[in-house]
């Protein structure tokens, strides 16, 4: 009898063991998902950082070269400015050059009308 209870203890302490074997293996499979978990939320974390991050850098890349194309565009449009200015002078110029001319002519065209009648 003493050998059939130790016998009983034995496979009870086996039981035992299997048991509390078996509750660290779940353990162990929860933590581990567990880990899983929160590795990928942290990495799923990061990879939302590290866009906001590029995104934010390209934000200020498309800014200051945004600015760069209006300081171009308004270089440009005041050296078309003054060229305009310049052309328009010098047209101005040669209009008044010519209009002493051009008032004789149209003087003598009318002084030609007035007396032959025909232009």
């Amino acid at each position: 009898m003493v050998k059939e209870l130790s016998d009983n203890e034995a496979v009870k302490a086996l039981q035992k063991i299997k048991e509390v074997e078996e509750k660290a293996r779940q353990i162990v499979g929860e933590a581990r998902e567990k880990k899983s978990s929160q590795i990928i939320q942290d990495a799923s974390e990061e990879a939302e950082k590290i866009k906001e991050k590029i995104m934010e850098e390209a934000r200020e890349k498309a800014s200051k070269r945004k600015e760069e194309i209006i300081e171009v565009a308004k270089m440009e449009r005041k050296r078309i400015q003054a060229k305009s200015e310049k052309e328009a002078s010098l047209l101005r110029r040669k209009a008044e050059a010519a209009m002493p001319e051009a008032i004789e002519k149209i003087h003598k065209r009318v002084k030609h009308f007035l007396r032959e009648g025909d232009l």
